[in-house]
This record gives structure tokens, sequence and C-alpha cells, in this order.
């Protein structure tokens, strides 16, 4: 057999269909097609991705070394597999949660702070900002710790990294559900900022500003948790990646976009405590999430462009 019969029979021992194994790969199904019929043959990175997905070795793709069998290959692979897998996905659970965490806390340490502003006295102002203080303080502690342990892990990885389709299918559903999760707590929270703004109680707008803080707190732990094992298993990759091999641009998207959130609690904290007023500086934080997307989405469509450009 040549290279795309052997591709073609591969593919099909795993149960994939050629929009499957295009999608695995980020191509259209037509170059599976074309590959499989010889017309062309992928690169040396596209064909190390291919043994990976469909866990058979390069040189049975391009030689088609029989001398081992199938099933012993297969089961050689498939332990190398659990072992490394199991590893790797613990430690990016662990990390998710790291982040996640410590991101909820920062917006627990807010909430408290508007919370206890309703008391309108200096103790409990002084209080409030002194939680929010030691809790921005343990969310830092906690992004340096897991940030060095993740960096550290990343480094040490040396096997090939792959999941089948089951995993796959599992993790799209576990993603799905804690966006969905995310953005309803961000919408009840929402909801209710309104409602109470519209009745226009003070107290009760301001203790629903703070329910809201944390909400949206919790919406990030599933978002971050979530966002980061959904990267792990769609591009393993790009994922275990170190920050010296990621792109300079993504640097500037999370230094920017961290620029405009510091600026925005500096703004609620001054406008809070010098003019007391709370109430409408709490505008600054959905106006800095806002201005975070945005950047975001700015600096991830130049780069497609830019990465549509050097393909082509």
């Amino acid at each position: 057999m040549d290279f795309g019969s052997r591709l073609a029979t591969a593919r099909k021992a795993k149960g994939f269909s050629q929009e499957e194994l295009a999608e695995l790969l980020g191509v259209s199904r037509q170059t599976i097609y074309k590959w499989e019929t010889g017309i062309t043959y992928p690169d040396i990175d596209k064909l190390c991705d291919i043994s990976r997905r469909l866990e058979v070795t390069t040189v049975y793709l391009l030689d088609g070394d029989e001398s081992v069998s199938e099933s012993a290959q297969s089961d050689k692979v498939s332990a190398k597999r659990s072992a490394s897998n199991d590893e790797l996905i613990k430690h990016f659970s662990v990390f998710s949660r790291a982040i996640g965490f410590s991101t909820l806390l920062i917006l627990l340490g807010v909430a408290v702070l508007v919370g206890f502003s309703v008391f309108n006295t200096f103790v409990m102002n002084a209080v409030g900002l002194s939680v929010m203080l030691v809790a921005i303080f343990a969310a830092v502690i906690g992004y340096v710790i897991s940030g060095i342990k993740h960096e550290s892990f990343k480094k040490e990885i040396s096997a090939a990294i792959y999941f089948d389709r089951a995993e796959l299918k599992k993790d799209d559903r576990q993603f799905a559900l804690k966006i969905t999760l995310g953005l309803s707590l961000i919408f009840i929270g929402i909801l209710g900022v309104i409602i109470f703004g519209l009745i226009n109680i003070d107290v009760a707008t301001t203790v629903a500003v703070a329910v809201m803080l944390a909400f949206i707190g919790v919406a990030c732990y599933f978002f971050i948790t979530g966002g980061i094992m959904h990267e792990l298993y769609s591009t393993p990759e790009k994922a275990v990646m170190t920050e010296d091999e990621k792109n300079k641009k993504s640097s500037l998207e999370e230094g920017i976009s961290g620029i405009i959130m510091a600026v925005a609690t500096a703004t609620f904290l001054v406008f809070g405590f010098c003019f007391n007023a709370w109430h409408p500086a709490w505008v600054a934080f959905p106006i800095g999430a806002i201005l975070s997307g945005c950047v975001s989405s700015i600096i991830k469509i130049a780069r497609g462009g830019k990465d549509s450009s050097d393909e082509e």
C-alpha cells in the first residue's frame, strides 16, 4: 500500500470520516481526499499530527513497516498515551482550577467591598477594603505559584499528545455547559442590578451590584477552567507551549487587558472613597471588561490575518 492507502486504512480503523479527521487536523476535507488519493502529501508537522490523531507510527504511514502487528502497535501506543495523558490532564485540571479560583477571589473581594459600603461608615469601609486587599494578595500568590509550576511542567513534556474522539466529545460537552452556566450567572446578576436600579433603592442596588460581582467571579471560574481544558483538548500543541514560545502579541494582549482592568479598579476606588460615589463608579468594571474584550478581539483578528497571509 502507498501512503494514501495507509492513511485511509488508519483513519477508518479509528472510525473517523474524512470530515472529522480534517476538523481535528485543522485542514479541509478536500485536503484529506488529496492525501488519500496521492495528489498531495502533508508536511512533516502535519504528518506527526496525523500519527498522533490516528495512533499509528510515522514509520507505518511512510514506509508501511508492518513487521510489528497493528494490534501490538496499538497496545503500545495506547499504554504510552494513557500514562502521559493522564498526568497531563491531571496537571491542567489543577492548574485551571487554581487560576479560576484566584480570579474568583479578586471579584469576591471587590464584591465584599461594595457590599460593606452600604453601612457607609469608616470602619465598615476599612474592613471591606482590607478584605479586598487580602483577597487580591492571595490571588496574586495563587497566580505566581501555579504559573511557575505550570511553566516548569510544560518544559518537561516530551511525549506526544493526542486524544481520541470520545475524549474530545466529552470535553466539548463540558466546555459548552460551563460557558452556558457562566453566561447565565452574568445575565442573572445584571438583571438583578437593573431591577433594583429601577426600584431606585440605593441600598438594594448596591447589594445587587455586590451579588452581580460575585456571580461574575463564579462565571469567570467556569470560563477559565473550561477554556484552559478546552484548549488542551482542541489544540494540545499550543496548550503546552512555554511562554517563551508563544507569540509576543499574546503577551501584548494580556498586558493591555490587565492595564485596562487595573485602571477600572482604581477608578472605582477613587470615586468611591473620595466622592462616596460607589453606585455610579461600579460602571468602570463592565466598561473595562468590554474594552478588554475589544482589545483581545482586535489583536486576535489582526494576528489571524497575518497568519493567513503568511501561510499563503
